[in-house]
């Protein structure tokens, strides 16, 4: 009787302890899973933490030669309130709204997953000092945003640049964050103003009849844009 005690109690604690393994690798993956979860469903840090929609101009600078600006600002429709894009060439001219989007799509998509520091000395060898590109982003709340765009990094995926870059010119930092953006903005930043220009007459027209007598750009004139 005690030999069949015993022989039962021992398989007591083979079944208990078979049991406790699995529900604590059950367990384990579980967790492990949720926290997969949590991680894909985080969203990567972006380089700005604004949204296209409150942009109001992009200018476009190259350093050449020679050197070439193209600002491209939004201005609301009279009729039903939405806006268009137009460009200083002096005079107000309409441009491609998907062309817009698509540059502000790939500019504000960055994510910084992937920036590193350099000391200020170090810039030339990433072609960021001086940058041969600059993009100037102004919100509708008047904050301006900077965006210089270097040399294509070893992989010629990306290119490296300065996010809004710290100056000073009298006590210049010691380093400076340099990032990696998409390699497509190369050849969207060198667009010509033709580029630019809106392809559909039809809308060309609409645009054009919906500026105003001085082509103000929501209280900026095309002689600042000029400037």
């Amino acid at each position: 009787m005690a030999l069949k005690l015993k022989r039962g109690t021992w398989l007591l604690w083979v079944v208990a302890l078979i049991m406790g393994l699995g529900v604590g690798a059950w367990e384990l993956c579980r967790h492990s899973q949720d926290e997969a979860t949590v991680i894909e469903s985080q969203p990567q840090a972006r380089h700005f933490d604004f949204s296209a929609d409150l942009v109001q101009s992009v200018t476009i600078t190259e350093s050449g030669p020679p050197p070439t600006s193209i600002k491209l600002y939004r201005q609301a429709k009279a009729d039903h309130g939405k806006s268009v894009w137009l460009m200083g060439n002096p005079d107000p001219v309409a441009v491609s709204a998907p062309g817009v989007d698509f540059l502000l799509g790939v500019v504000l998509g960055s994510q910084n997953s992937r920036d590193f520091e350099v000391s200020t000395v170090e810039l030339k060898d990433y072609g960021l000092s001086p940058a041969g590109t600059e993009l100037t982003i102004q919100l509708v709340n008047g904050k301006t945003h900077r965006l210089q765009l270097g040399n294509p990094d070893f992989a010629g995926d990306s290119l490296y640049a300065l996010v809004d870059p710290v100056d000073n010119v009298d006590i210049p930092v010691e380093n400076q964050k340099v990032s990696l953006v998409p390699r497509s903005l190369e050849e969207l930043t060198r667009r010509s103003p033709t580029d630019w220009q809106q392809a559909d007459l039809e809308t060309d027209g609409e645009n054009g009849n919906n500026l105003d007598g001085n082509g103000s750009e929501g209280g900026v004139s095309s002689e600042s844009l000029a400037r």
